[in-house]
């Protein structure tokens, strides 16, 4: 028995539709549906071969990326593919940053997170940085400046090690890399002298 999907793992912002291949031996249909940006799928089941269902999404207006994900499964089993694109927000309006993030000592952050705030703790994003390589993208919306946090598990979970403030206002992409103080304790337990 086999149930696998070829799809695009990337689209741009604007709303659209996508074509999704399901190559199946069994009788398949769409299970659950994890986001609410699609707006239809043209075939919900079929059968043994080669079906092409094609799936309506709505623009991103967000800053960030979103998913267009939904799960194409057997009838009546748990065997499932679980289908994931990615939708990019409109590069026009956002800065890609990336980089990698590393205690000075060469050593990767535990859990490490990136959170990119502005006034009133507004977030604007948040990523995860890559345990093993430190490698880290985010998008920030042009023209702010605003404060990167990066956070790691140290005492209390997701606990800020460092903060810069940034301004986001030149180029489309920015290359930065952290290396951070090595700390075994937050930001929020050193004493302000």
């Amino acid at each position: 028995k086999y149930l696998t999907v070829d799809a695009p793992m990337v689209v741009d912002y604007q709303n659209g539709t996508v074509s999704v291949e399901v190559h199946s031996s069994v009788n398949w249909e769409i299970g659950s549906i994890y986001n609410d940006n699609i707006i239809s799928i043209s075939q919900t089941s079929g059968g043994p071969g080669t079906t092409t269902i094609d799936v309506t999404y709505s623009q991103n207006t967000s800053y960030e990326d979103k998913y267009i994900s939904f799960a194409v499964q057997e009838v009546g089993t748990y065997m499932r593919y679980t289908v994931d694109i990615t939708q990019t927000p409109n590069l026009n309006n956002v800065v890609v940053m990336s980089g990698i993030v590393k205690w000075d000592n060469g050593g990767t952050l535990p859990g490490g997170r990136m959170l990119i705030t502005g006034t009133k703790d507004k977030i604007y994003d948040i990523t995860y940085i890559n345990q093993y390589t430190g490698d880290y993208k985010i998008y920030v919306p042009k023209g702010i400046s605003a404060i990167v946090e990066i956070q790691a598990n140290i005492l209390y979970g997701d606990d800020a090690v460092y903060r810069e403030n940034l301004n986001f206002a030149g180029s489309a992409t920015i290359t930065k890399n952290f290396s951070i103080p090595y700390r075994t304790t937050p930001l929020s337990e050193i004493s302000e002298e």
